[in-house]
């Protein structure tokens, strides 16, 4: 996905074309306040993403390009075996049944902070559970 706006219209024709169950996207580049447009669009999926603009609409005025965020879309149908691990700028871990999905989104020239499998150790309730 290359912005939701020019995206949203593809995963819809995705959608009437073939019964898809898991959408895994990266650089929807919506803000914070945007974020529902997910729910809006697609109303048959569950939605578990971050955008990645948080800091940036904190700090005021968006200037520039937006940039980033991810987005893993579960169909409904999996709502009883579906969980969310963890949910972060650049990643979202989320469980269906007994597979672990991680949907990451790793631009060039950006330092990620932490270890992605620490952050997992550290939000999960049984640490190790997945590894």
């Amino acid at each position: 996905m290359h912005g939701f706006n020019s995206g949203c219209e593809m995963i819809r024709d995705i959608i009437s074309a073939i019964d898809v169950d898991i959408f895994m996207l990266q650089e929807h580049w919506l803000t914070p306040a945007n974020l529902s447009r997910f729910d809006d669009y697609y109303p048959e999926y569950i939605c578990f993403g971050s955008p990645a603009m948080h800091a940036c609409v904190e700090q005021g005025v968006l200037r520039g390009r937006p940039f980033g965020g991810v987005m893993t879309q579960v169909n409904r149908k999996l709502q009883n075996i579906t969980r969310v691990v963890c949910a972060e700028e650049r990643y979202v871990m989320v469980t269906v049944g007994n597979m672990l999905l991680i949907n990451v989104y790793l631009p060039c020239r950006v330092k990620i902070k932490g270890v992605l499998a620490g952050g997992v150790m550290a939000s999960d309730s049984e640490p190790g559970k997945f590894f």
